[in-house]
């Protein structure tokens, strides 16, 4: 007899799988040969590589590396050299003292240029585990040398002010020093102190007038030596250990050379320290004059 079909049967749920049918299983898949994986993992690598190198070859706004550390006592050497050079330039371009603001500013320059070569010294030798070419120039007693010449000239420079304006109260009157005031420093700076021939024998040429004796010619002789005097001593000047300074910074690598050329200091110095050198070359190469 046929079975009456439940209502189970004719209505089902909607999306019920109960009926449908099985999924046929996928086909196995086939795995690629080992040869063919490294083959496939090597080209990429090559790849990588030839793009990478060919970036690095044809990119040329990749900056050069340069050592901080030999930067930085570049940079001291060549502020030290840059403040012995700027001192000896002020006090050339003052070797008329009279000239400009006269004695008491050829003072002003000495002294600030003392204090400057003096600072831009301590500051170099204070770099801990320097370069010993650096710790050749920074060492170098000549550097010292400098400074005491720049306080010297200083010194100079504050006799002949005080000497010139002792000069003009004697025979113009219009010195800024009345006349005892003038005798009195005199005596105090001169009296059994050792003194420059030239400033020894104005100051007793001065004071001897002074006394009431005709002194003019003496004067005006040793204002005059005391005039070419100081431009001798002048013109002597120059920066200290420049060879050495040359041998340190000719062995330092290009790229670092280059940095400093941006640098607010050091680039003028090292400017300056070039154009020194190619004077002193074209000065070697040029042949002394024969006399006719």
């Amino acid at each position: 007899m046929a079975r009456t079909p439940r209502p189970s049967e004719v209505y089902r749920l909607a999306g019920s799988r109960a009926d449908a049918p099985l999924d046929p299983e996928p086909p196995p898949r086939r795995r690629a040969p080992l040869w063919l994986v490294v083959a496939g993992m090597l080209g990429v690598a090559l790849i990588a590589a030839g793009v990478t190198r060919g970036t690095a070859t044809t990119d040329s706004t990749v900056a050069p590396v340069v050592d901080v550390v030999s930067e930085d006592q570049a940079i001291a050497a060549l502020a030290l050299y840059g403040a012995e050079a700027k001192a000896v330039a002020a006090l050339r371009d003052r070797a008329d003292v009279y000239a400009g603001g006269g004695p008491a500013e050829a003072s002003l320059v000495a002294a600030q240029g003392s204090q400057a070569v003096a600072t831009a010294l301590q500051a170099a030798r204070a770099l801990p585990n320097p370069d010993p070419l650096a710790a050749r120039y920074y060492n170098d007693g000549g550097h010292a040398v400098v400074v005491e010449q720049l306080d010297a000239a200083r010194g100079d420079a504050d006799l002949i002010q005080l000497l010139s304006a002792a000069h003009d109260s004697v025979y113009a009157g219009t010195g800024a020093i009345p006349l005892p005031q003038a005798e009195q420093q005199l005596v105090g700076l001169f009296a059994g102190v050792r003194r420059s021939r030239p400033y020894a024998a104005w100051a007793q040429a001065l004071l001897g007038q002074l006394d009431g004796g005709e002194r003019t010619r003496e004067a005006a002789a040793a204002r005059a030596s005391v005039k070419a005097l100081w431009e001798a001593k002048v013109d002597q000047l120059q920066p200290a250990a420049l060879d050495a300074l040359r041998v340190y910074v000719g062995g330092l690598p290009p790229s670092t050379v280059s940095a400093l050329r941006g640098h607010p200091v050091a680039g003028p110095a090292l400017v300056d320290l070039e154009r020194r050198g190619r004077d002193v070359s074209a000065g070697a190469a040029t042949p002394a004059r024969q006399s006719p």
